[in-house]
């Protein structure tokens, strides 16, 4: 009997192990599974991840960062074409961006490489072009790869029927007061800077104003009109008033109207104010000359600064304080002004770029962003050199105050 009961005992053991290791199939019935997708249909499954959602984002389990990272895992030419259509998409976030001109380093094939070479080549030549002008609801733009939405504060119509906007913008990081005209359905002429102070908000956006035959001074600031008479237009806001060709006057032609060399500091009777033979107008750096040997360090500032700032739409200049090594480079691939300055320039965007170490393919960085008083972020960016190139493959934040 007593071998009987260890006989059935033994049995349960090796039941029970079994069951134990048996597939979890096997034991409740079985989800179908996943389809075996080609290389091909995942990266179109992860394009459309990638794309799909075009606001910001930071998590790390977001479904975008999942997707550029599988992206970088499969390191294919069809997964670098992915991150080159993030980069030229009008909706793309900015910090989508970045990641995709990070992914492309990490991915470093010469197929990559050349991806990002074409993305700083597209930004250089999106810089001049402001002959057309988009008006929505948020923020004004000129055709550019970025769909930026502006808020008119105020709409006339001149004494011609044609509608004007006057608006604020920050081109280059000061709150100005900007006017364009209505060339057609939500296209409207190069915008116009007002040789006026900024003194109040507005509370705008105003209804469209009738045909008005003169524009007499207004006894407050939402008092706002423009007038043709004879070749040119007469503006007037509130008490302030002058002629919009003083806005587009541009003495020495180099492509940049005299009231905005005023605040950029560039040279108003020079079209080259750094002789480095480029003219303002289409120089990033119009106070910087081009130096005649770039080095090593130089090459991987570029890097750095390309992967942090080119991927900006905005067109606010960017200073370089004088007594940092980056403050003698030429940058590219920005919209905006990049300028050196002697102090730091509160409300802007104050970069030091420092090569901290570095052997022959990898480099350590310092990058520190300084925004305000108390507003700054330092840096630690990883510079990797790939088929001659340098690129950024790790960026970690050190400190922010």
């Amino acid at each position: 009997m007593r071998r009987v009961l260890m006989a059935v005992l033994a049995l349960l053991f090796i039941g029970s192990a079994l069951l134990l290791e048996a597939p979890a199939g096997s034991l409740r019935q079985e989800k179908p599974s996943p389809p075996a997708w080609s290389v091909e249909e995942a990266n179109q499954r992860l394009r459309i991840r990638l794309l799909g959602e075009r606001t910001r984002w930071n998590d790390a389990g977001s479904p975008q960062m999942m997707a550029i990272d599988r992206l970088v895992e499969l390191g294919t030419n069809e997964a670098v074409d992915v991150f080159r259509e993030t980069l030229i998409d009008e909706l793309s976030h900015s910090s989508i961006r970045k990641e995709s001109v990070f992914a492309l380093g990490k991915i470093g094939t010469e197929y990559a490489i050349k991806a990002i070479e074409e993305y700083i080549e597209l930004g250089e030549k999106r810089r001049p072009s402001l002959s057309t002008f988009r008006l929505g609801r948020f923020w004004p733009a000129s055709n550019e790869r970025q769909a930026y939405i502006a808020r008119p504060d105020f709409f006339t119509v001149d004494n011609e029927g044609s509608t004007w906007a006057l608006f604020q913008w920050h081109r280059h990081g000061l709150r100005q007061l900007w006017v364009c005209r209505k060339t057609g359905p939500e296209l409207w002429d190069r915008p116009v800077l007002l040789d006026c102070p900024l003194d109040n908000p507005f509370s705008g956006p105003t209804e469209t104003a009738a045909p008005t035959p003169s524009c007499s001074p207004g006894d407050g600031i939402d008092h706002f009109c423009i007038q043709k008479s004879e070749d040119d237009y007469l503006w007037r806001l509130g008490r302030a008033s002058g002629k919009l060709s003083d806005g587009i006057r541009d003495s020495d032609k180099d492509g940049i109207p005299d009231l905005e060399e005023k605040t950029l500091g560039t040279n108003l009777a020079n079209p080259d104010s750094d002789g480095d033979g480029k003219p303002d107008g289409v120089d990033p750096c119009p106070l910087t000359p081009t130096p005649k040997k770039t080095d090593e360090d130089a090459m991987i500032r570029q890097a750095v600064f390309t992967t942090m700032y080119s991927i900006k739409t905005n067109r606010k200049v960017i200073y370089m304080p004088e007594g940092s090594p980056s403050a003698s480079d030429e940058y590219r691939g920005y919209a905006g002004y990049i300028l050196p300055t002697k102090k730091i320039k509160y409300g802007f965007y104050n970069l030091q770029i420092n090569v901290k170490s570095k052997t022959s393919d990898v480099a350590k960085v310092n990058l520190v962003s300084t925004w305000d008083m108390d507003e700054a972020i330092g840096w630690t960016v990883t510079v990797e050199k790939k088929h001659g190139k340098w690129v950024v493959t790790d960026i970690r934040s050190d400190w922010r105050a």
